[in-house]
């Protein structure tokens, strides 16, 4: 842990506005802001291997395969085979990297939330709630140099732009006036709904396994990207093509030819100080930085008076109406073949946005 490590702490502010329409209706609009500060060791973000491992120190570079010969060059001097197999404390040497959590990592949220709510009214009630929102900080992915700490900050994976709620709930009125049969099949039903839909999230453009400045952290983004114009957040897929043909050139101009000694012309890719290929970007044809999220929920109750203290509620619930498929799991690293292409799905059986689901349950109140 690092020695100025401290306690993580929240400042949250909300201010807003409240309109009342007619009966019952009420129109809020809100500004939300929920920022985290100093977050790290005890939440288990923000460490680094300080003791630099992983950093390379290259000895030659062979001109006929291209293949980079080095060894390690940590912070803390490495140990000889001798000394790691002595483990003596007097040896001021290391056989792997040092992870140091520090309190660096930080997250915001703002958002504007507006609701236009019909409170429970003869019989019907309903509210829509839209939120306009931004949902930065520390990311997940880690962390690309150790020279620039803010590349690791920017839109978090779970960001959603814009996020849409309607709810609504109506009961069926009594009949007083109707014949017996007819007042006991007519009445007592509600009927309730629950509609989600949020836009998609954004997608990281990261380069894995590629140390291409020596540093010892073997994951870099694309040159001319952050964190902050994600795909989907300020880099739509035309942009990201224009830049990922930028690197493809600087990769074949740093690619030459030899000849070796029965004339055969033999290509040698370039490498990086830790001796990985650097190979061009293959993009699959379509891609998407995440789906949409959309879940229809309905229930419908049947209420039965069984005795004068006891009530028997006949209930059928459905989720996921239209089983909207809401895919997931999109790949952010942009040197693998599944770039941007989902693995799954939501995956709740009985909840919002999982496969369709039906469930019958009854409940009786004494």
């Amino acid at each position: 842990m690092d020695p100025h490590a401290t306690t993580a702490y929240s400042i949250q502010a909300n201010g807003g506005v409240q309109r009342e329409f007619g009966r019952g209706l009420v129109l809020t609009a809100d500004y939300v802001m929920r920022s985290y500060q100093d977050v790290g060791p005890l939440q288990g973000v923000f460490f680094l291997d300080q003791n630099r491992f992983n950093r390379p120190k290259v000895t030659g570079v062979d001109p006929t395969t291209g293949v980079v010969s080095f060894v390690r060059d940590p912070v803390i001097p490495l140990c000889t085979p001798e000394q790691a197999r002595a483990l003596d404390p007097a040896d001021q040497c290391s056989t792997g990297p040092i992870n140091v959590f520090a309190s660096g990592a930080s997250y915001r949220y703002d958002g504007l939330h507006v609701t236009l709510e019909k409170r429970y009214v003869d019989s019907f009630q309903f509210l829509i709630g839209y939120a306009l929102s931004r949902n930065t900080g520390f990311n997940q992915g880690g962390f690309t140099s150790y020279e620039d700490y803010s590349l690791a900050y920017g839109n978090l994976p779970d960001h959603r732009t814009h996020r849409l709620t309607v709810s609504g709930v109506w009961t069926a009125p009594e009949c007083a006036a109707c014949a017996p049969f007819r007042r006991a099949v007519a009445g007592g039903w509600t009927l309730s709904l629950v509609s989600q839909f949020l836009s998609a999230p954004p997608l990281d453009t990261i380069l894995n396994g590629l140390d291409l400045d020596g540093d010892g952290i073997s994951q870099t983004l694309l040159p001319g990207t952050t964190r902050h114009n994600t795909v989907g957040q300020g880099l739509d897929a035309a942009g990201l093509r224009s830049l990922v043909d930028r690197y493809n050139a600087v990769v074949a101009a740093a690619t030459h030819s030899v000849v070796s000694a029965d004339g055969t012309v033999i290509s040698v890719p370039a490498r990086t100080p830790f001796n990985q290929i650097i190979s061009p970007i293959v993009l699959p044809s379509t891609f998407s930085n995440g789906d949409t999220f959309s879940t229809q929920d309905l229930r419908v109750t049947k209420s039965l008076v069984a005795h004068k203290s006891a009530r028997l509620s006949v209930i059928g619930e459905a989720f996921n109406v239209f089983n909207v498929a809401n895919l997931t799991g999109y790949s952010g690293v942009l040197n693998q073949p599944n770039y941007g292409q989902p693995s799954a799905r939501v995956g709740q059986v009985f909840g919002s946005g999982g496969p369709r689901a039906i469930q019958l349950a009854a409940r009786l109140q004494f």
